[in-house]
């Protein structure tokens, strides 16, 4: 019965979403925590159970989204578009050999737990940097070729997306090159080449659809300190934020990439080292960021810092001490 009345709600839940959310129903057999977690990108997004171990989740502002969802200690990659549908169930007690995801994507979300990508070994840095390349680009092939192979149906454009994926994981052990080539071989005085950086600039290029990957943020974000001749001088972290975000905002001009790349350097600075003095990051990020839920997303994180800045009012909080009793801030 239990089972008939959660496929009823999903049902009526589903015809209520909007074709922009993507709505995720959760069903959690003996339950052993009482949250599920999804960590997409740079945003942490927490569901709570009811008392039968269920909760909906409708997940609005992504195209596309690879999180990690969490449950206790234990945790799957799903991936989603927006207005997929699809239904999350497993045992509380058994959350790895019950995992069960049924919907759209459903294939993307097996491929996914199977099928991970191999690293180079790191002696391989020691090699000349067009050797490294090489073998880099075979990897990127043999990665494709696996993708292939797995014939994802119903997936909307995860195939697209995945080779970018793949493309942009590899692609930032280039940009560690130099730093393991030094290593790898004891030359603390190797320089890279004009060729690295031609190699790095055919990879910074903006792309609508990849826009959503969190390997293709964070490469840009390094390749831009890595191509920016003045910046690239910078090792103070707030600096180097600062010429980031500018090096992006003069080399693109896509909203969506654009603006993708400004809110993750914007919000990883933020989400490590606070707000304090930051007028000019906030500028930048104003000025070129404009999608509300973008700015909802940085101002909660703004805001979890702010709440504890010196002169803040504490926030009212309930502890308990040794002998069991509870005591608030008040």
């Amino acid at each position: 019965m239990r089972n008939i009345l959660f496929c009823l709600v999903c049902m009526i839940s589903v015809a209520c979403a909007s074709a922009d959310e993507a709505v995720l129903k959760f069903n959690v057999t003996e339950p052993t925590a009482k949250e599920v977690v999804l960590v997409c990108g740079n945003d942490i997004l927490t569901y709570n159970l009811d008392e039968n171990g269920c909760v909906e989740a409708v997940i609005d502002g992504y195209d596309a989204v690879y999180a990690k969802l969490f449950y206790g200690p234990t945790s799957r990659t799903i991936y989603f578009e927006k207005g997929d549908k699809a239904s999350v169930s497993f045992d509380g007690s058994d959350f790895d050999s019950s995992f069960s995801y049924e919907g759209d994507n459903s294939d993307a979300v097996k491929y996914l737990n199977t099928v991970m990508l191999t690293a180079l070994p790191d002696e391989d840095y020691a090699l000349p940097f067009d050797q490294y390349f090489d073998k880099i680009k075979k990897k990127e092939a043999d990665a494709v070729k696996l993708l292939e192979a797995n014939s994802i149906r119903n997936s909307g454009n995860f195939v697209e997306i995945e080779r970018g994926r793949i493309r942009y994981a590899y692609a930032a052990t280039l940009l560690m090159h130099p730093v393991g080539h030094m290593i790898m071989t004891g030359n603390m005085d190797y320089k890279p080449d004009q060729a690295y950086y031609d190699v790095i600039r055919t990879y910074f290029v903006e792309n609508q659809m990849y826009a959503c990957l969190s390997e293709y943020r964070s490469f840009i974000a390094e390749a831009a300190h890595v191509l920016d001749q003045d910046g690239r001088q910078l090792t103070s972290v707030y600096p180097k934020t600062i010429a980031q975000m500018k090096f992006v905002a003069d080399s693109f001009s896509s909203r969506k990439p654009l603006e993708s790349v400004m809110h993750y350097i914007a919000t990883t600075y933020v989400d490590n080292f606070g707000v304090d003095n930051i007028q000019e990051l906030e500028n930048l990020y104003y000025t070129y960021v404009k999608t509300p839920s973008l700015h909802d997303s940085f101002k909660a994180k703004y805001d979890r810092w702010d709440v504890s800045a010196p002169g803040k009012k504490s926030p009212g909080f309930t502890a308990v001490d040794i002998d069991g009793r509870s005591w608030t801030l008040a």
